[in-house]
C-alpha cells in the first residue's frame, strides 16, 4: 500500500530531484488510486508472468519477449514474487536502492560524475522524465518495487535457476513489460482485461505517459501475436 508515511520517507530520499515536492503532493491526493495501479497492477502481470507456460508463447511471439526469457531463465520453477507480499522492510530497502540510483542520474545529468563502480545505464532517470506527476509517481513506485523484489530474490537466490545472478536495472521490469502487451493483445479480442498500467507504461512523454514501450513496438507486438494465432487457427 502507498501510505502517508512511505511517500514522505521516498521524498525525503529524492532530496535535489525536481518537482520532488510536487510529486508528493500528488502521491499523497491519489494514494488510494495509485495503490491500486501500482501494487493492483504489478500483482496483476506477476500472477500473468508465473501462470504463462512457454509453450503458449513458441515461435515469433516469444522471439519478441525478451524480458519474459530472461527472468523465466534465471528464476527457473521458482514464482516470482507478488508485490504485495513485500515486507515493510524490503520496501524499506528497496526504497533506499531504488532512490539512490535516481539521486545518481539526477547528479551524472547535472556534471557530477558518477562513483567508480556505477554506470549511466545502471542509473535510474525515470523522475527527471518531462512527463506527468500522475506517470512520474508510477514510475518510482515501479522501480522501488523492482528493486524491494531483487532484496526478496537474494534472500533465495539458492532456489533459482541462477543462483549466482546479479540483479540489474530492468531485469524485472522488461518481463512485466511483456506481460502489459501481451494482456493488451488478448484484450483486442476480449480474453483478457487490459492492463491498469497499460496507458501509462505506453504513453508518451507528450501525453503524460511513461514511454518505456513506443507505439510500434505495441503494433509489433500485436501483429505478430495475431500472426501467430491465424497460423494456428
Amino acid at each position: 500500500m502507498i501510505s502517508e508515511g512511505g511517500i514522505g520517507y521516498v521524498s525525503r530520499h529524492l532530496e535535489g530531484l525536481p518537482r520532488r515536492g510536487q510529486l508528493a503532493a500528488y502521491a499523497f491526493e491519489n494514494r488510494d488510486e495509485l495503490t491500486a495501479t501500482v501494487f493492483g497492477g504489478f500483482n496483476q502481470l506477476v500472477d500473468d508472468f508465473n501462470t504463462t507456460d512457454w509453450s503458449d508463447l513458441e515461435g515469433e511471439v516469444l522471439h519478441i519477449m525478451k524480458g519474459y526469457q530472461h527472468l523465466k531463465n534465471i528464476l527457473g520453477e521458482v514464482p516470482l514474487p507478488r508485490p504485495s507480499s513485500l515486507s515493510d522492510r524490503e520496501l524499506l530497502l528497496g526504497t533506499r536502492e531504488a532512490t539512490r540510483l535516481m539521486r545518481l542520474s539526477h547528479q551524472s545529468l547535472t556534471g557530477g560524475g558518477l562513483p567508480d563502480g556505477v554506470n549511466a545505464p545502471d542509473t535510474i532517470s525515470t523522475p527527471l522524465f518531462p512527463t506527468s506527476d500522475h506517470a512520474l509517481v508510477v514510475g518510482i513506485a515501479s522501480h522501488i518495487i523492482e528493486r524491494a523484489l531483487f532484496t526478496r530474490l537474494r534472500k533465495i537466490a539458492k532456489d533459482i535457476a541462477d543462483p549466482d545472478h546479479v540483479w540489474r536495472k530492468d531485469d524485472i521490469l522488461h518481463a512485466l513489460q511483456d506481460m502489459v502487451l501481451l494482456r493488451h493483445t488478448r484484450s483486442i479480442d476480449g480474453i483478457d482485461d487490459e492492463s491498469a498500467l497499460f496507458e501509462v507504461i505506453t504513453a508518451p512523454h507528450s501525453k503524460g505517459g511513461l514511454g518505456w514501450r513506443r507505439e510500434d513496438q505495441v503494433d509489433n507486438f500485436t501483429g505478430t501475436y495475431n500472426s501467430r494465432i491465424d497460423i494456428i487457427g
